[in-house]
């Protein structure tokens, strides 16, 4: 029998699907508080139009608040 793996969609139905961004400038502790505070799990790192990357969640945890 194959595996049934779920769907980006079904995620964005149960989680939401907005998605949260930080300025490049920004500080790791800002980006990190914004994590927390938003019970998110990454943010996308953006300027103008372009995407620059991607903080994951192991950030938010690793930093003193």
């Amino acid at each position: 029998m194959g595996r049934k793996f779920m769907s980006v969609q079904n995620i964005l139905n149960r989680k939401g699907a907005e998605v949260f961004t930080v300025d490049p400038t920004a500080t790791v502790r800002t980006a990190a508080q914004l994590m927390r505070a938003r019970g998110i799990a990454a943010l996308v790192v953006e300027t103008a139009d372009m995407i620059n990357g991607l903080i994951p969640f192991p950030y938010q945890y690793d930093l003193a608040m």
